[in-house]
């Protein structure tokens, strides 16, 4: 930790696989926004699983937790 905040290495932050933001629909963004705001962690992870799976992002090991 570095002043409160975690620290990562950047050999770890280049693995990192990110979908475009620009081909999210703004229904999706609505939707987003709503699953984040009611904290429906289980609608967040299924959004963001689709999102990889369409843009072929392989590794979908990314879940938000509770």
């Amino acid at each position: 930790m570095n002043g409160g905040l975690p620290r990562f290495q950047s050999q770890v932050l280049k693995k990192l696989k990110i979908p475009n933001i620009k081909l999210i629909t703004q229904n999706d963004k609505n939707q987003l926004t709503n699953a984040y705001e009611n904290r429906d962690l289980d609608a967040l992870n299924e959004m963001v699983k689709n999102y990889y799976i369409q843009q072929d992002i392989a590794d979908v090991r990314i879940q938000f937790s509770k």
